[in-house]
């Protein structure tokens, strides 16, 4: 966990999205064919999916499951 991350919250989303594949606990690499659709109208490759853990503000630790792996996404 030694990396200072911000993360954004979108209470809308049905998914967790991750830019950085040294915070995942969890990995599996996922095939060419998935993608996420943006806000912006263009789409992106999912290169992976994983579990993540994320210590909050009140010092305790949040595990986040089937986060997907998005390096062209600029927040998580």
């Amino acid at each position: 966990m030694g990396y200072p991350v911000k993360w954004m919250v979108d209470k809308t989303a049905f998914r967790h999205i991750c830019s950085n594949w040294k915070l995942f606990k969890e990995y599996k690499k996922m095939g060419d064919r998935e993608g996420v659709f943006m806000r912006n109208a263009s789409t992106t490759k999912i290169l992976g999916r994983g579990k993540i853990s994320l210590k909050v503000t009140s010092r305790k630790i949040l595990s986040l499951s089937n986060v997907l792996h998005v390096p062209e996404m600029h927040r998580n």
